[in-house]
């Protein structure tokens, strides 16, 4: 679904147990946002654009078993946050040390 994040905020509430959040990301644009799920938890997934490289944010209820920090998780960063009862992971082409500012400039 492409749209503002207070429409993708709107398409996302039915499906999780938890209220939807669809952050800013700094010098990034939102490009839109699907359901899915990662592992055995509903999540939602943002997708957004950063000097032209997509990234990816999952964004699931607590995952307290997905350690926080980045790695390189071949070829692509991966960076997990937990925060507010919500477990942020963010994916993208890239170093680690590349994503884990974008992430923290996410603000719930």
């Amino acid at each position: 679904v492409r749209g503002a994040a207070s429409e993708l905020r709107a398409y996302f509430a039915p499906h999780v147990a938890f209220a939807p959040v669809v952050p800013a990301l700094e010098g990034a644009a939102l490009e839109g946002g699907r359901n899915c799920t990662f592992g055995d938890a509903k999540a939602n997934l943002l997708t957004y654009r950063r000097e032209g490289r997509r990234l990816s944010l999952f964004v699931l209820e607590s995952a307290p078993d997905v350690a926080p920090g980045c790695t390189d998780g071949g070829g692509e960063g991966v960076c997990v946050r937990h925060e507010g009862g919500l477990t942020l992971m963010l994916v993208g082409e890239g170093a680690p040390a590349t994503l884990e500012p974008v992430l923290a400039s996410a603000r719930l």
